[in-house]
């Protein structure tokens, strides 16, 4: 299933491939977003603050990644 606006989206800890392709070997740690449409999801980060980020951006678009339905206990 593709991802639906509002889902959470999990990138995976460890090389950042776009990284290893300058030379940066580090481990990054897992960052979570939220996903508004196909294209573009909600991160919070240091360098940028709060920001719309697209799934294309090199950095973003190299790591595996994963989605999850956000659902309340119950429902």
């Amino acid at each position: 299933a593709e991802a639906q606006p509002g889902d959470l989206v999990f990138f995976s800890p460890g090389k950042v491939p776009y990284e290893v392709s300058k030379g940066n070997n580090r481990d990054f740690p897992v960052h979570v977003g939220i996903v508004l449409d196909a294209l573009n999801w909600i991160s919070s980060q240091t360098s940028t603050g709060v920001a719309q980020v697209a799934f294309s951006n090199p950095w973003w678009g190299s790591r595996d990644k994963t989605f999850y339905e956000y659902k309340l206990v119950g429902e």
